[in-house]
């Protein structure tokens, strides 16, 4: 049974640690959850939208921050010797862009304020922006504890972060008391805690002369993390494109109402992402020393899992949808939000089928490649959520991500047969398909969405 599902001794590491992160992320997750519910009832469908669209420009100023440095780390790490005299530049490089990012996102404040959230809170917006330096630091931080086998210590620093914002909204929303300026402090509070606790994690497990900075490793950093870069932040406009073009085309109760569906589409990317963390150096090595009978199997054992995990939340989302709307949200439109739900759904589904598809690009050096495939996913999503928001709103944003999701996919699975030279999808992970399709096309019959 166990060579079935795709487990081996080779791949025994890989899945042990695998199961490590998706615990602690099981629970970032959930926390997160429960944070989106809690800040959705405290703040009222219009304010949440509004607070959502602030923390969605926060979060592309923390990815230019974080500049791609993980990625770096992770292509470090197949080689010690790299990685050691590598950190020390990281960590000053990652605090530097940050910081430059935050001074660019305040002097820019009012005009995104007008475009996108109309909110007349600048001021809040600003303050909100302080939490790019500790966001970016902690990714940073996250991938040189997942380089160095520290996974326990690496699954930590998020889910401290949305535990803390979890009490402080659950205080907020039994008294009464919060409102967006409490929350929005809240937020800023608990991103300064995750970086506290990163700091002491790192400084635990790495001598202080692994911090020194190298004369010259400098230009080289800021040269490999620029064809990283470029593709990183084509990757967040991905996640989070939808949102700003509601923002910017329809109004911020339709933000907050496809946020609610997205939060719990966003489930499904737990064991994905989980695994295309561990899996970014391990491919590393092993293009390093081209074994692709090696890269295919541990591929294909990862594909499997998640297509297993992700099939299960995909049924259950679907069965549920109806009573998440009425009962969980108290949303008046549920049919709307029960299909917005579904192509979330489907679209993460098509996504996790191919497999870290970008994670296995990135770490082949096919940086043009996947920058090419960013760029073509973002125009095609682009055009569609402009045709399709202004008629259908939060459902015509669901449509767009689900229709140009499922072209890059397409994309992917070609571009790695063809260019890394290896088959990502096998006979299991066919039959893993075609079994969850049915299941699906049944029990959608059966709810009548």
């Amino acid at each position: 049974m166990i060579a079935f599902i795709g487990f081996s001794k080779e791949n025994n590491r890989l899945i042990k640690d695998g199961v490590k992160v998706v615990i602690g992320r099981a629970g970032e997750r959930i926390l997160t959850l429960l944070n989106v519910f809690l800040s959705y009832h405290i703040l009222g469908l219009e304010k949440f939208g509004i607070f959502i669209l602030m923390l969605s420009v926060v979060n592309f100023a923390v990815v230019i921050g974080t500049f791609s440095l993980p990625n770096l780390v992770y292509k470090k790490s197949a080689s010690p010797q790299d990685l050691r005299s590598t950190l020390g530049n990281v960590l000053f490089l990652s605090i530097l862009i940050s910081i430059a990012c935050y001074a660019s996102l305040y002097i820019g404040s009012s005009w995104l304020d007008q475009v996108f959230f109309k909110s007349q809170q600048v001021g809040l917006f600003r303050f909100l922006g302080i939490v790019i330096i500790p966001k970016a630091l902690v990714n940073v931080l996250i991938a040189v504890l997942v380089s160095l086998g520290k996974i326990k210590s690496s699954i930590l620093l998020r889910p401290i972060g949305q535990l803390i914002r979890f009490l402080g909204l659950t205080v907020f929303w039994v008294t009464d008391f919060g409102d967006i300026q409490s929350v929005v402090i809240l937020t800023a509070i608990s991103s300064f805690f995750s970086l506290l606790l990163g700091v002491l994690l790192v400084s635990g497990y790495i001598p202080t002369r692994m911090l020194n900075l190298v004369k010259g490793e400098l230009k080289s950093i800021v040269k490999v993390s620029a064809s990283f870069f470029i593709s990183t932040i084509g990757v967040f406009l991905v996640l989070n494109l939808d949102k700003l073009m509601l923002g910017a085309f329809s109004k911020a109760a339709d933000v907050g109402y496809y946020t609610l569906a997205s939060s719990l589409a966003g489930s499904m990317l737990l064991i994905h992402g989980s695994f295309a963390t561990l899996f970014k150096p391990l491919a590393a090595s092993l293009v390093r020393v081209d074994d692709k009978v090696k890269l295919q199997k541990t591929y294909r054992t990862i594909t499997l899992w998640v297509l297993i995990f992700n099939g299960f939340l995909l049924l259950t989302l679907t069965l549920l949808s109806d009573l998440l709307a009425v009962n969980f949200f108290d949303l008046e439109n549920e049919a709307s939000f029960a299909w917005t739900l579904l192509l979330l759904c489907f679209n993460m589904f098509v996504y996790s089928s191919i497999g870290p598809s970008s994670s296995l690009l990135l770490m082949s050096g096919k940086h043009r490649l996947e920058l090419a495939n960013v760029i073509t996913y973002l125009v095609i999503n682009l055009v569609l959520n402009i045709v399709l928001i202004p008629g259908y709103g939060a459902v015509g944003a669901a449509m767009a991500t689900f229709f140009a999701g499922s072209i890059r996919a397409v994309i992917h699975y070609f571009e790695i047969k063809g260019e890394v030279e290896i088959s990502i999808i096998g006979n299991f992970q066919l039959l893993a398909v075609l079994t969850i399709m049915t299941l699906l096309a049944i029990l959608t019959d059966f709810t009548r969405i």
